[in-house]
């Protein structure tokens, strides 16, 4: 029967790779499809309840692990465009602002320098 099943498997995508289907082949494609069909709908009840059982509750479950940040730090352009466009560190209640206008203090603060 595992074997009946991988050869319609493998024939139904073989059928749906070609750029075009004789009526034989469609034919064919539909009979595979149905007899596919019939065969995972006739699965015993047993089996889907134990897929069902297997999962645990979400507090139980293991937590990801949470990896460190990879690649290069911020320069000091982002980490200035990024705390001006936030609102926050240097510019702690301020509000937040536009890229456009956070640029432009950025390059006034080139100026002075």
């Amino acid at each position: 029967m595992e074997t009946d099943l991988n050869y319609m498997q493998a024939r139904i995508r073989a059928l749906e790779r070609r750029p075009y289907l004789t009526e034989g082949d469609e034919g064919e494609l539909d009979e595979l499809q149905e007899r596919l069909k019939r065969y995972l709908v006739g699965k015993p009840p047993k089996e889907k309840e134990k897929e069902k059982t297997t999962t645990a509750p979400i507090w139980n479950q293991p937590r990801p692990e949470l990896h460190s940040k990879k690649g290069k730090k911020l320069n000091k352009y982002q980490i200035f465009i990024s705390e001006c466009r936030r609102g926050y560190g240097g510019f702690d209640g301020e509000g937040k602002k536009g890229f456009e206008e956070c640029v432009d203090m950025w390059r006034e603060v080139g100026k002075k320098k």
